[in-house]
């Protein structure tokens, strides 16, 4: 029987909106954790609140941070060129770091010859580095470590890197790193360092963050019986049983638990993993991308009738405009990337078009100009919306009335 919100206690509202606030930086919403309660029974509800007390809610400032610690020891080294790696396929969450790495560094402009970034293994030339290059395979995570070894194995120039004779030195970056996951990776290869945020897992026997076993065992059994019925016993508690609770700005890792980001089976989840919802989400509304296209047709270069069609067949002027728009509703530059499935390079032609279209500055912030523009835009659209209304109740007004006889020659 799912449970009822309405019957919750003031407290369990009051609790729920101190977690909202100041755990969640109000991401989420009273609401968002509502319609997750209502997944569980009624006596479920304080376990659930408790899962909710534990999860660990990282900013876009708090992953720069984490990582900025991470480089500053070889930022600083002089002559030391430094390359980065995501791990993984393309648009994977490997990317996406490396995508924040770049706006960590951006402000290091005199060394910036020295940071070298790639969208993939392929692209980097491993018989030419030497001693003073160090190579960063990144990734969001690091949970059981088992992702690692096997992208390793699936690539020859990862392995060649990670041979004893290698003359650079090589990290695995992450944002956060499992105790567990960290130490397999450096008992495979003695010759890596592991950076990162390191966690325990939630339910570890010895220190759980919910406290002694006995404690902390209802809970457990009770993320493990929902996580079973999401993702299988294999993952019950996230990817290769990585058990935590982090939930990034960008997005959800599968090696936290199930009840935090799943969405089968009609669960509604808490924080849905970004990249299950990145198409409908970053391209939810293509009419209103359309519509400020023409609308901002000032700031391209148009002189015929060709340039016009040029400019509503061109893919970057549409994800320029698409980046414009979430921009414009206050959505951060790592989750505009992350939505629509763009890495650094594809960013840098976007944000560079912009710049050239006067869109916005070099800071990526938009231009007096283009708020101008867009303010009109609405008020155009506010008065549409006003007339349109107005013409529907006149017309409902001019409708004659038609007289219906409650019965028909003696027939109801």
């Amino acid at each position: 029987m799912p449970a009822d919100i309405n019957q919750l206690t003031e407290e369990q509202k009051d609790m729920i909106g101190g977690l909202v606030r100041h755990r969640f930086y109000n991401r989420i919403t009273d609401r968002n954790v509502y319609d997750w309660l209502k997944n569980f029974n009624q006596d479920e509800i304080d376990t659930a609140i408790e899962i909710l007390k534990h999860i660990d809610y990282y900013r876009e400032v708090d992953i720069i941070n984490i990582l900025g610690e991470s480089l500053k020891p070889f930022v600083s080294r002089k002559n030391i060129h430094l390359h980065f790696v995501p791990v993984g396929k393309a648009g994977k969450s490997g990317q996406m770091v490396v995508y924040i790495i770049q706006g960590v560094l951006k402000p290091l402009f005199a060394k910036r010859h020295r940071f070298h970034y790639y969208a993939c293994i392929s692209e980097l030339d491993v018989d030419h580095l030497t001693k003073d290059d160090v190579v960063f395979y990144v990734d969001d995570v690091i949970g059981s470590g088992n992702t690692f070894v096997k992208y390793e194995r699936g690539n020859q120039k990862v392995g060649l890197t990670l041979k004893e004779n290698f003359a650079a030195k090589i990290i695995l970056l992450s944002i956060v790193t499992t105790k567990t996951g960290k130490e397999r990776v450096e008992r495979f290869y003695p010759t890596m360092q592991v950076l990162g945020e390191v966690k325990k897992k939630a339910f570890d026997v010895d220190k759980s963050c919910f406290g002694g076993y006995y404690k902390m065992l209802p809970i457990r059994e009770f993320a493990y019986k929902y996580g079973c019925k999401l993702e299988g016993k294999a993952s019950a508690l996230g990817y290769e049983n990585s058990q935590l609770l982090v939930v990034f700005s960008h997005a959800t890792s599968n090696n936290s638990l199930p009840i935090i980001w799943q969405c089968k089976n009609g669960f509604t989840p808490l924080v849905p993993r970004s990249y299950a919802l990145k198409g409908k989400n970053a391209f939810m509304d293509r009419n209103e991308t359309n519509r400020l296209l023409f609308f901002f047709m000032q700031f391209f270069p148009i002189t015929s009738r060709e340039d016009t069609l040029q400019l509503f067949h061109d893919k970057t002027n549409y994800l320029m405009i698409t980046v414009l728009r979430l921009k414009l509703k206050g959505v951060d530059e790592v989750n505009i990337a992350n939505q629509l499935g763009l890495h650094h390079q594809d960013m840098d032609v976007i944000w560079d078009r912009g710049l050239q279209s006067k869109l916005w500055d070099k800071q990526h912030e938009i231009t007096p100009a283009c708020q101008k523009r867009y303010q009109e835009l609405l008020k155009m659209m506010k008065y549409e919306s006003t007339a349109y209304n107005k013409r529907v109740t006149q017309t409902n007004d001019e409708q004659p009335l038609v007289y219906i006889p409650k019965t028909f020659r003696g027939l109801k």
